[in-house]
């Protein structure tokens, strides 16, 4: 079996999350408009069909953590339509009794 060893430190630390059948090479900060993933972690500027940059990744990320911290999505809907107006308006609420045992910092970094 080969084991993937990182050859430094910053690869050690560095976090890549990637779906191989949408990875492409790009220059970083150019734009990209296609409308394509799972909407439920989808950017709002994917969402709406704009243009986007990799910053729309740490979007992803946000939601993913969310879902981590209370086992549940930000934004739910079995409608896809109202599923992409909910993350359009971008509320997102810590309210609930599973916010309550999530320390501070955490809910920040989301």
């Amino acid at each position: 079996m080969l084991e993937a060893r990182p050859s430094s430190e910053d690869e050690l630390f560095s976090i890549k999350v990637i779906d191989y059948g949408l990875a492409a090479l790009r220059t970083p900060g150019t734009t990209l408009c296609d409308e394509v993933g799972t909407t439920d972690f989808m950017s709002p500027q994917v969402v709406s069909n704009g243009k986007y940059t990799e910053k729309c990744d740490i979007w992803s990320l946000g939601v993913i953590l969310y879902t981590l911290l209370v086992g549940y999505p930000p934004f739910k809907s079995k409608s896809e339509a109202k599923l992409a107006r909910e993350i359009m308006k971008g509320e997102v609420c810590f309210d609930s009794d599973e916010w309550q045992e999530v320390s501070d910092d955490a809910r920040d970094l989301v």
